[in-house]
């Protein structure tokens, strides 16, 4: 598989989708951070906000260490 690194500025989720669906992605694969109740409220929970607004499949990583 040929893979290529973007650095971009914004918020997180928003340039995540809005960059998939520039490049015609046909799937989302990422990780999660394995926040608490308050800091998920608090800052909230990108792969959520991903799976939401993604145009494609979405897959998580939800392994804990």
């Amino acid at each position: 598989i040929a893979a290529r690194g973007v650095i971009l500025a914004g918020d997180a989720a928003e340039t995540i989708v809005t960059q998939s669906q520039q490049l015609n992605a046909s799937m989302i694969i990422m990780g999660r951070r394995h926040l608490s109740s308050f800091n998920r409220l608090l800052k909230g929970s990108v792969s959520a906000a991903v799976i939401e607004r993604a145009h494609c499949p979405v897959l998580i990583d939800v392994r804990k260490d």
